[in-house]
């Protein structure tokens, strides 16, 4: 498994998490990521945060993914454990508003063949 830091080891790994665009800030649509780097998020829900890059256009985006019942960390409608998939790995996402108006990201979609660790 590719690490998931904390958020201080990312800055001593030479990551910048505050880069990165979350929420509200984040455009609507379908997006082909690169996922850069991982965080355990802060929280009552335990959650993992993903650092990717956008495809083409470079903007920097983060997402939470957070644990189901089973301990994974699938990103809704998917079936890739976020916390097992290693850096550099291509994915498509879904940015959308939920029935409460909330941005969320769903849909992902593996863009080539990927190792996942185990």
């Amino acid at each position: 498994m590719e690490k998931v830091f904390s958020f201080q080891q990312a800055l001593l790994a030479g990551y910048d998490p505050e880069n990165y665009k979350y929420g509200k800030d984040l455009l609507l649509g379908e997006f082909n990521v690169t996922l850069n780097f991982k965080i355990w998020a802060k929280g009552f829900t335990p959650a993992v945060t993903c650092f990717c890059s956008i495809n083409g256009n470079g903007d920097l985006i983060r997402f939470n993914v957070f644990r189901n019942k089973e301990g994974d960390y699938y990103l809704k409608d998917s079936n890739i454990d976020m916390v097992k998939l290693l850096y550099g790995a291509e994915f498509s996402i879904l940015v959308a508003r939920n029935s409460k108006g909330n941005i969320v990201v769903t849909g992902i979609k593996l863009e080539k063949t990927v190792k996942l660790s185990t």
